[in-house]
């Protein structure tokens, strides 16, 4: 196999026990096979294999497999080593950039995920989670700390609410950087995202739900008052949705729970002058 390149931000997993950990928590244990009642005819995606310790295990315990690596020579080299499988299939392409809407039924993604993408690459496949079932991946450790936090603590943010708004987040467990070669200079985590049917709770218009959040914790030092009006908003505007919503305009970002934040959206959407105003970039999660 081929070397682990810097500029992919490659650190290929070598132990096999940490992969069979991952499988399980993503429901394929050791001794699980194909089942023919799979539902929906699900597939299971792989991003960026690396040196296959898990595609192969994955190619004998799931349905569909489909794996999908930037980087051809290694490409080359699973292909080499897995095509006997039938109900693999190995794709030379970015993930970033790939369009999952085209694989055919329900998906579930298993990745250890390079730390340059693991962000970005989360928010699509929020994008996609009508037809995402579950994620377990592997992320840097702080990041999957940020993702599985509770209101209240220094870790909880923007992300953490995101994520919790259409998944149930559970953390697997912690892996050392002697996992991989080479070791990355941090600790990882695993953790399983169980998207649900519906959000969390209705927050109306989501884009502008993302826009209340993320400027709330913009300036996670101030206020609610100070953050929101800090962001463009009028002050007696946020004083008004903060009244109706029961939150105190002293509070900071970090102690709202999602509900707090939806009902503030709700309230916001009242106010005619401030309703349609971008607070900050917004970004695509439908």
């Amino acid at each position: 196999m081929g070397r682990p390149k810097k500029s992919l931000g490659q650190h290929f997993l070598v132990n096999r026990g940490v992969a069979e950990k991952i499988l399980t928590l993503a429901g394929l244990p050791r001794g699980h096979t194909p089942s023919i009642q799979n539902q929906d005819n699900e597939t299971f995606v792989e991003v960026g294999p690396g040196h296959g310790i898990l595609t192969k295990p994955l190619a004998e315990r799931a349905q569909h497999v489909l794996a999908i690596e930037i980087d051809a020579s290694l490409v080359t080299a699973l292909q080499n080593r897995l095509g006997t499988y039938s109900n693999l299939q190995i794709i030379h392409a970015d993930a970033l950039s790939f369009d999952y809407a085209k694989i055919p039924g329900k998906i579930a993604v298993v990745a250890n995920l390079p730390y340059n993408i693991s962000t970005p690459l989360l928010f699509q496949f929020l994008d996609l989670r009508k037809k995402v079932t579950r994620l377990t991946l592997m992320f840097q450790k702080e990041l999957a700390d940020r993702i599985t936090a509770s209101p209240g603590t220094k870790a909880y943010g923007q992300l953490s609410v995101v994520t919790q708004l259409f998944t149930e987040t559970k953390m697997g467990f912690a892996v050392p950087p002697t996992a991989f070669i080479p070791p990355p200079k941090v600790n990882s985590a695993v953790i399983c995202l169980q998207v649900r049917s519906e959000p969390k709770i209705s927050v109306g218009n989501e884009s502008y739900f993302r826009d209340i959040v993320r400027q709330a914790f913009a300036y996670r030092r101030k206020t609610l008052l100070g953050a929101l009006c800090q962001g463009g908003l009028d002050k007696q505007d946020v004083i008004n949705a903060l009244s109706m919503s029961q939150i105190s305009p002293t509070r900071r970002a970090e102690t709202l729970a999602i509900e707090e934040f939806a009902a503030l959206t709700r309230a916001f959407a009242t106010v005619p002058t401030s309703r349609n105003l971008p607070l900050h970039r917004r970004e695509k999660l439908s």
